[in-house]
């Protein structure tokens, strides 16, 4: 719960204290996605992806400052290295936080950020694929989600994704397909390379059932696979 939470999150930063060590250490606070509610997680609606992020540095990072940025778990890695001093492995897909978490002015920038899911599979449902990108210059978000019933969502105008715009927004749609269909190639290389130099068959198997990691990618005409339901429909 809560409580137990903060009084052990407390327990961390003071041993850092009084071990000396709170000037010369980045604190970082995230969680994983909590219980699988209707639209939570192992869904690609924002309670389902959304997570918290905080950061504490005696003398550096005290508090106080948010930011709107779209950011990733896929950040902390590089961001970790990056206050190391040290270089990202490649490839990387984050980006080093170190600037946004000083205070230091940030260039957003366009941004693209995809994810997967073969959790419903378990359910005989579809996989899920997702993409979101944020449109820095025009202050836009969106978020697709490839299933059977594919969703397209301004999530600027329509925080709480009750408008699904895919009929409404073709070009948009066919553009994050392609881009989302792109990216989830180039995922799937780069985890294969990493399968061979660091996992056997029977540990990727495994990952694959729980969820953590995909194997089938998108068919050819960007629908999700061989599945008759959609998730949604359950």
């Amino acid at each position: 719960n809560i409580l137990e939470m903060d009084e052990a999150v407390g327990r961390v930063l003071n041993a850092i204290r009084e071990t000396g060590m709170d000037e010369r250490t980045l604190v970082i606070f995230t969680t994983d996605h909590g219980c699988p509610f209707p639209r939570a997680k192992s869904t690609f609606y924002d309670p389902g992806i959304r997570i918290p992020f905080a950061a504490h540095w005696k003398g550096k990072v005290e508090g106080g400052l948010t930011h709107d940025a779209m950011l990733s778990n896929l950040d902390f890695t590089p961001t970790i290295l990056g206050y190391l001093g040290a270089d990202p492995p490649d490839p990387s897909h984050g980006r080093d936080l170190t600037p946004l978490i000083l205070g230091e002015k940030a260039k957003h920038g366009d941004r693209f950020l995809s994810c997967e899911t073969v959790e419903p599979t378990g359910l005989q449902c579809a996989p899920l694929f997702g993409i979101l990108h944020a449109e820095h210059k025009e202050g836009r978000e969106w978020k697709f989600i490839e299933t059977l019933k594919p969703e397209l969502y301004d999530l600027i105008a329509d925080p709480d994704e009750t408008t699904n715009l895919v009929d409404v927004e073709p070009s948009r749609v066919a553009r994050l397909r392609e881009e989302l269909a792109d990216r989830t190639e180039a995922m799937s290389r780069d985890q294969a390379g990493a399968n061979e130099l660091a996992m056997d068959a029977e540990t990727i198997a495994r990952l694959q059932s729980l969820g953590y990691m995909g194997g089938g990618g998108l068919s050819d005409d960007g629908v999700a696979t061989r599945y008759r339901h959609d998730a949604k429909d359950l």
